[in-house]
């Protein structure tokens, strides 16, 4: 398999451990700095791209392409379009039954997020876990990835994020399992699963 500038996944993961940078499973203009001085301290061709001679260099397998994980901002491009045209999003009128504690009473967001959310927030509401949800911090806002080239799954309206204050980038989540689980058992990924650890954070985990 070839990475270059532009791929994501576990296995640019793996190339980004290897090589110690900021793990984010994107291949951007820094992992692809990185490779190339690779490349060049040891005798390879500096061109970025990491290909069979580079991987077997590396000492890293050589494998046919996985399936991805999780959705990718790739994925939600080619879906739903560029994040400024907003295609797909409208503002969701949160049933009453649901208004419970910090949980919006109104939400715009992408269509396909309404479904899987409203189940989540019953589970919340039905297990008792809905006491643990402190802050409400947000759904649609058009941005890359902290650290990264990616635009955040955020900019399609396609993930949430609840109690940042105590579940920030890169420490350890304090949420509990039950209440992960919520989310889970619905359609959601959880950031607090990720390599570099995004707590706060809720996406959906198939579009």
């Amino acid at each position: 398999m070839i990475l270059k500038l532009g791929s994501q996944g576990p296995e640019v993961e793996a190339l980004q451990t290897f090589l110690k940078l900021n793990v984010d499973g994107d291949f951007g203009p820094k992992t692809e700095a990185a490779v190339k001085d690779w490349q060049k301290a040891h005798g390879l061709n500096p061109d970025g791209v990491v290909g069979d001679k580079t991987y077997a260099a590396m000492g890293l397998p050589v494998t046919k392409p996985v399936s991805k994980k999780y959705v990718y901002s790739d994925d939600a491009l080619k879906k739903y379009g560029d994040p400024h045209l907003q295609n797909n999003m409208i503002v969701w009128d949160v049933p009453t039954e649901l208004e419970i504690g910090v949980i919006p009473k109104k939400l715009y967001c992408n269509k396909d997020l309404v479904e899987p959310l409203k189940k989540a927030f019953k589970n919340l509401i039905d297990t008792g876990y809905v006491k643990e949800l402190k802050t409400f911090d947000g759904c649609f806002c058009i941005r890359n990835i902290k650290g990264s080239s990616s635009m955040s799954l955020h900019s399609w309206g396609i993930a949430i994020d609840v109690n940042a204050a105590w579940n920030g980038l890169g420490v350890v989540p304090v949420l509990s399992q039950g209440f992960v689980k919520c989310f889970t058992d619905v359609g959601f990924d959880w950031g607090g699963n990720f390599t570099r650890k995004d707590g706060m954070h809720f996406q959906l985990s198939k579009i």
